[in-house]
């Protein structure tokens, strides 16, 4: 490719349809935490210190290149992870393009409870 062509192909692929691409695996480009929310993670980080694909833990304060929770489930429970920004590059097929995101690999934690009545 050419450099012009190059440039007219970056230019059809603007921040805003990159940062609109919602893919499995990848958080949102643009979430809100608080503290106390219970997130869960999306990446193995660390599996000897419990932090593994699916760990659920709790927000205890938020830096900007850090997030420091409690680990809520697995054998490590009641132990603080700090949990710092890293490369995702979706691996969805659909997308038409290649891109990373620099983020945190974690999403907000959703629980639900069923009750049924007899």
């Amino acid at each position: 490719m050419d450099e012009g062509n190059m440039e007219s192909q970056l230019d059809l692929y603007g921040p805003e349809l990159l940062n609109s691409i919602n893919c499995t695996g990848l958080p949102p480009y643009k979430f809100i935490l608080k503290v106390d929310v219970l997130v869960m993670l999306l990446r193995n980080i660390d599996q000897s210190s419990g932090l593994y694909n699916g760990t659920r833990l709790q927000v205890r304060k938020l830096e900007n290149y850090v997030i420091e929770c409690e680990v809520l489930t697995g054998n490590n429970v009641g132990h603080i992870a700090l949990i710092s920004r890293m490369n995702m590059v979706p691996t969805n097929e659909t997308v038409p393009v290649r891109f990373q995101r620099r983020q945190f690999s974690i999403i907000v934690s959703f629980a639900m409870t069923i009750n049924k009545s007899q």
